[in-house]
């Protein structure tokens, strides 16, 4: 079969055009109230929406599967026999009110404490639901999955330097989750 544009212009309208990698809305879980490790309850830092807005990138979650080889017969194949999930990173611009690094500092203080002695949170209190929605031009819902049990494991560094005058700030987060689910 050769290829022709025509071809595949036709097919993109007819599937309502290309999917846009930056069209994408992140609904992260309100905070606010949830039982921190040290049993005292965190605050919200800024509002879902401004969450979303600060958000600049992420990810739609892959799955691996886990096989091992058997023998029928002569031949060898390979079954699968589970399956493995990858962390989905998110990045955010940081503001001066800091409200994006505050909100996952709470996050975070609701797994573990952030000073010595360190003690850990309860799975149930600290384990919530994020929403990674695909949007098209006009801002439809096209695709969406919700990362369930999800909670942060890693922060990255934030860098401060006298050459990036003219750059915004930015921020990452990895969560892991249990699994998800196309909704």
């Amino acid at each position: 079969m050769t290829f022709s544009t025509d071809q595949l212009r036709s097919l993109v309208d007819k599937e309502r055009g290309a999917a846009a990698p930056n069209r994408f809305r992140c609904i992260l879980p309100r905070i606010g109230g949830t039982t921190k490790a040290d049993g005292s309850a965190a605050q919200m830092f800024g509002t879902q929406e401004e969450l979303n807005t600060l958000c600049t990138a992420t990810r739609l979650p892959g799955k691996n599967f886990s096989v091992v080889d058997r023998n029928v017969g002569l031949e060898q194949i390979k079954i699968a026999n589970g399956h493995t999930l990858g962390d989905v990173t998110l990045t955010f611009y940081l503001t001066n009110s800091y409200n994006v690094k505050k909100y996952w500092q709470e996050w975070s203080a609701c797994v573990m404490t952030p000073v010595a002695p360190f003690a850990m949170g309860f799975h149930k209190n600290y384990a919530k639901t994020v929403e990674v929605q695909q949007l098209n031009k006009v801002g439809e819902v096209v695709y969406a999955v919700k990362l369930r049990s999800a909670y942060p494991t890693t922060f990255t560094e934030i860098e401060l330097n006298n050459q990036a005058q003219g750059q915004a700030l930015e921020f990452s987060v990895s969560l892991t989750y249990s699994n998800y689910e196309v909704v």
